[in-house]
C-alpha cells in the first residue's frame, strides 16, 4: 500500500508532476485528516506564508478557510470547477481526489488555475449565453399532457379534472 508522502516523493520527480504544477499558479497536497503534505511556493505566496514549511501538517482550512477539500476527501469525488476567494483574490480551482492501490482515497489536491479571472470572462460569456438559450428553450417547450388526458372516470378523478 502506497502512503501519500511515497506519492507526494514520487511525483516530485516525476515529469508529469512538474507539468501539471508548472501550469497551475498554485497547487496543496493535504492527506485524510486534511492537513497539508506539501503546498507550491506560488500557494503559499498566494496566502502570504514565507516558508512552506511552516504549514506542513497545518489543517489546510486554517489557512484556507473556504476551502473544499475536506468535501472531496469525505465524498471521494472530484470538484473539477470551482471559483474560491483566497486573501481577497478570486481564483478559478480544481480540487480531486487521490487514491491509492487499493483505490482508497488518501489525500487529494487542489489547483489553482488561473488567479486572474478576467482570462475565463469567455467562458463565462459562453456558459451565460448557453444558460439563456437552455431556460428560453424550456419556456418555448409546450406540454405534451394535459388534466383531460388522465384515464378514469371514477369520481376522485372527475374532481381532479375540474
Amino acid at each position: 500500500m502506497t502512503t501519500l508522502n511515497e506519492l507526494i516523493k514520487n511525483a516530485q520527480d516525476d515529469s508529469f508532476f512538474s507539468l501539471l504544477i508548472g501550469f497551475c499558479q498554485g497547487a496543496v497536497v493535504v492527506d485524510v485528516q486534511a492537513r497539508i503534505c506539501w503546498i507550491s511556493d506560488s500557494y503559499c505566496t498566494l496566502l502570504g506564508i514565507n516558508n512552506s514549511k511552516e504549514v506542513l501538517g497545518c489543517a489546510i482550512d486554517d489557512f484556507v478557510p473556504t476551502t473544499q477539500l475536506k468535501r472531496v476527501l469525505k465524498s471521494g469525488q472530484p470538484n473539477l470547477f470551482d471559483l474560491m476567494q483566497i486573501n481577497n483574490v478570486w481564483c478559478a480551482v480544481t480540487r480531486l481526489p487521490i487514491r491509492n492501490s487499493e483505490k482508497e482515497v488518501i489525500g487529494a489536491i487542489g489547483l489553482i488555475f488561473y488567479d486572474e479571472l478576467d482570462h475565463l470572462q469567455p467562458m463565462f460569456d459562453r456558459f451565460s449565453l448557453l444558460r439563456r438559450k437552455y431556460e428560453s428553450q424550456i419556456a418555448d417547450r409546450s406540454t405534451r399532457y394535459s388534466l383531460d388526458d388522465m384515464l378514469g372516470d371514477s369520481e376522485p378523478m372527475q374532481k381532479l379534472r375540474r
